[in-house]
């Protein structure tokens, strides 16, 4: 029945989210320090930081995060065969990721000097560098917990890893006044924790062995994810070089502040992903046909559901901005819609993209995603210089909608789908709607105008409901399934 996979994607996504938000969101709690102890600028060296962590983690992983959910499903029933797999992946993967590293310390300076002038390589990005290396066994140890459906576990590895990074950040940019090099360090303190951690959870599976079959057929499957997860860094992050070439890292600390603000919607679709991956590969691999009705109903929720979070999120995000930073920081709003529309065509994607991880077509979604990080340079490269961080936004939104439509286009030619579009298009006009009855609110004080926004967001539910986008029969079950989980909660507080 559709309300049993609902209840196991609510259980698993929510057990995700716990984890993954906090991890992600580290920079979004730490909001009100950041905005108090480091100027815009310093903001601007930690977001690109951020952008050679997350360009670094591509080269030194190889893909093989994405190869280990996909033959995860092949080996699994037979254990032996299963150690041998993740032996000789994981195995592998660290001892080349280990010589990148050095070779980058030795020899990245004159690099890096050249293509982030206003950033001392030592120590910042030696930081960076040894981070992301350390993150590699923590990177695999996650995503055997996922492709398991332990979210529990999961969480609680995350959970610890925000709260310990959060002090460790805490210490050395408020305590030791380091600034962003403060931030820095705290991170390379806590990746050096759980690169332990993450050991001692791989020893069960990890033994000395090679395969060379394993390894050649992994790394078939993984390396054209690298222009895949490439095209992914370039169409999020590069935007932030392009504002310190033409502008300033002042700017960038501003756009870094309004897209991690609009970015919180992809907190929330990458939890749900991580649970849709396991549930969307196990369902369609034991029943084939007969799984894609389900998913074409559950795709049509989960669009109800992040297009009322990123209506939220557009709605608030001002308000939010203005509780938690300085008046510095205030501009950083303007940038939110934009992103928001980005993220929620990048949770569209996600609902399409397992299609072609399902067939092991990878080299076709390298391409596809590749050909829309080139167009997000051509944007970038004709907005940015004139509109700044609101051209910077409006390219990445465009991005997306055309990655979306290509992944789209060629998965539903791999593994169609009949989704319901009708629906669907209801959920999209009613967002939009809403969003657009907001543009013409009157401003008040920061508290009025958020009880008026409070009553306006309201209206998303209320239009669903008056279009009849969803059936009778769906509200009953969805009331129901409501009252089992209340129900729950009140025997526990009772017991």
């Amino acid at each position: 029945m559709i309300i049993n996979d609902i209840k196991r994607l609510a259980k698993n996504s929510l057990g995700f989210a716990i984890g993954t938000i906090l991890t992600q969101a580290i920079g979004f709690f730490l909001l009100p320090i950041y905005t108090r102890y480091l100027t815009p600028a310093d903001y601007g060296i930690l977001s690109i930081a951020s952008v050679v962590s997350s360009v670094l983690v591509i080269f030194l992983i190889f893909g093989q995060g994405g190869a280990i959910g996909r033959f995860y499903y092949d080996y699994h029933h037979d254990s032996t065969k299963l150690r041998d797999y993740l032996s000789t992946i994981c195995l592998s993967v660290c001892l080349i990721s280990f010589a990148i590293c050095v070779i980058l310390c030795l020899l990245g300076d004159s690099f890096f000097s050249i293509v982030l002038s206003d950033i001392p390589f030592n120590p910042y990005l030696i930081l960076v560098i040894w981070s992301a290396f350390l993150g590699v066994p923590l990177n695999f140890a996650l995503i055997l917990l996922q492709v398991r459906e332990r979210a529990h576990t999961y969480s609680v590895i995350n959970v610890a890893k925000f709260l310990i990074s959060t002090i460790l950040i805490i210490f050395f940019v408020v305590m030791q006044r380091e600034g962003a090099l403060g931030s820095l360090k705290g991170q390379f303190v806590c990746s050096i924790i759980f690169f332990f951690v993450a050991l001692s959870y791989l020893k069960k599976d990890i033994t000395i062995k090679f395969d060379r079959n394993k390894f050649k057929e992994s790394f078939y499957f993984g390396l054209p994810l690298i222009p895949h997860m490439l095209a992914g860094w370039i169409t999020s992050l590069i935007d932030r070089l392009f504002l310190s070439w033409y502008w300033n890292l002042s700017i960038v600390g501003l756009y870094s502040l309004g897209y991690q603000i609009g970015s919180i919607l992809s907190l929330i679709t990458t939890a749900i992903n991580f649970a849709w991956v396991p549930f969307f590969l196990s369902k369609a691999t034991d029943e084939g046909e007969k799984a894609k009705h389900t998913f074409s109903i559950l795709t049509t929720y989960y669009m109800a559901l992040i297009g009322f979070i990123g209506v939220g999120i557009a709605l608030f995000a001002k308000d939010v901005i203005h509780l938690m930073t300085v008046p510095a920081y205030y501009e950083a709003s303007q940038v939110v819609p934009f992103i928001v529309l980005a993220f929620v065509l990048n949770g569209m994607y996600y609902m399409v993209v397992n299609q072609i991880f399902l067939l092991k077509k990878t080299k076709y979604l390298a391409i596809t995603t590749f050909l829309g990080a080139l167009i997000n340079i051509g944007l970038n490269f004709l907005l940015i210089p004139e509109y700044g961080m609101i051209g910077a936004a409006a390219a990445t939104a465009m991005t997306y909608l055309f990655t979306f439509i290509g992944v789209f286009l060629l998965s539903n030619r791999l593994f169609p789908i009949k989704y319901e579009y009708l629906r669907i298009s209801k959920i999209l006009f009613v967002g939009i709607s809403v969003y657009a009855i907001s543009l013409f609110l009157p401003e008040y004080d920061i508290l009025c105008d958020i009880a008026l926004r409070c009553l306006v967001i309201l209206v998303y539910p209320t239009g669903l409901l008056l279009i009849h986008v969803f059936t009778d029969e769906e509200i009953t079950q969805g009331k129901i399934y409501t009252g089992e989980i209340m129900r729950g909660r009140f025997k526990k507080k009772n017991v």
